[in-house]
């Protein structure tokens, strides 16, 4: 029942990282989205290719 219990925690975590991670990335894409729109962000995309 412990190990379970130990299980249920790291899985816990691991979510909550996860949530934690595809907060702070989803701004971070929606901005790298914007940018890809725009004229600048074209030229980026053609310097980084």
């Amino acid at each position: 029942f412990g190990t379970d219990l130990k299980k249920a925690r790291t899985l816990l975590r691991a979510f909550a990282f996860v949530d934690n991670f595809a907060v702070t990335v989803r701004p971070m894409r929606a901005r790298e989205i914007e940018w890809s729109q725009g004229p600048r962000g074209v030229q980026l995309r053609s310097k980084a290719h």
